[in-house]
This record gives structure tokens, C-alpha cells and sequence, in this order.
């Protein structure tokens, strides 16, 4: 590869980003800079509060990510983001890494239905799995589902390359393929 590669995995809450990217990463050696890891460990640091708490290590984790990520483009092959960026939010931030590492860009947009969302979000709250500091026990899973509708976490537009994956059904990724669009030589 001439350029770093800058591979993002973003989608809405419960859409499957996190089975997608752990793999991914490790299919193609890329190191993975994930958003709640980076979030978690400052609630480890910092604590664990409300929504509110919680929205303000997501900015903070959000900038972290980016953070870490340019160094890692400058210095490598590149690296893999994930997290639940907003197009509204979050643009701005990657079109600046992309400019400033040279890096290309390729992008995983995962997507599900609303009534699929909503019964993955019911039923993370419901098994509190998660660290706690991401309360989701105070989010109503028609909350999650809305964002589907309203396009809060439609693909980000960052020029690149762009694969939208519907994780809807019960059949897994295929991660090689995946991994070989990445690369550019898909089947």
C-alpha cells in the first residue's frame, strides 16, 4: 500500500460494529482504536455518572480516538476506528486526519432495521454487559431505533471508498471479503 489506510466501522448503537471490527482488524493486522474502550477507561479514571457524564467521555473519547489514530497512520500501514461517529459531528474531525496523514479512506457503515435495533438495545440493557458508565438503562430502546429513522448515524462523508453492511439477519459477515474489499481486491 502506497498511503496508510484509514478504515472506519461506524453505524448506530447495536448495528454490529464491534463484531465487524475486532476481526477486520485482525484479518488485515491493523491495530483497532475503538471508541467505548477509550470511554471505558476513562470512566475507570474518572467515574461513572449520568447521561449527561456520559455524553461529555463520549466528546472526550471521540478526540482521543482521533488522537491516537494519527500517529498510528503516520507510523504504519494505518489503523481502524470504530464507534458510533455522527455525520454532524464527527466529518469535520476525519476529513482533518485524512488531510493532515495523507491516508486513505475506507468506510464500513453498518446498518440494521429499527425493530432490530430496538430489541439489541432492550436486550444489551436488560443483560448489563456493558460498563455500567454507558447507561444504557437510561436510554429507552426507541431511542436507539429513531436514529435509524432520522439519519443521526448515516455514512460519514469523507470521501474514500464506502461499503454499507446490513446486519439485520442472522447470518454472519463475511469478514474476508470484507477484509479483500479493504484491500481492494474483492472477489
Amino acid at each position: 500500500m502506497d498511503h496508510p489506510i484509514l478504515v472506519v466501522v461506524t453505524g448506530a448503537p447495536c448495528t454490529g460494529k464491534s463484531n465487524i471490527a475486532h476481526p477486520l482488524a485482525e484479518q488485515l493486522s491493523l491495530p483497532l482504536i475503538e471508541k467505548d474502550a477509550v470511554k471505558e477507561q476513562l470512566f475507570d479514571s474518572l467515574g461513572v455518572g449520568g447521561r449527561n457524564w456520559s455524553r461529555r467521555l463520549s466528546r472526550a473519547s471521540f478526540d482521543l480516538l482521533y488522537r491516537f489514530a494519527e500517529p498510528a497512520l503516520r507510523a504504519g500501514p494505518g489503523c481502524i476506528v470504530e464507534g458510533n461517529f455522527k455525520p454532524a459531528e464527527e466529518t469535520q474531525h476525519f476529513n482533518s486526519l485524512i488531510e493532515s496523514t495523507g491516508c486513505r479512506a475506507a468506510q464500513i457503515y453498518c446498518h440494521a432495521s429499527a425493530g432490530v435495533i430496538r430489541a439489541r438495545y432492550a436486550a444489551r440493557a436488560a443483560q448489563q454487559q456493558r460498563h455500567p458508565g454507558h447507561v444504557d438503562h437510561l436510554y429507552h430502546p426507541n431511542e436507539m431505533a429513531r436514529t435509524v429513522v432520522d439519519g443521526t448515524y448515516a455514512p460519514l462523508d469523507i470521501g474514500g471508498r464506502l461499503i454499507e453492511v446490513d446486519t439485520s439477519g442472522p447470518g454472519a459477515v463475511d469478514i474476508e471479503a470484507l477484509a479483500a474489499w479493504v484491500r481492494g481486491d474483492e472477489r
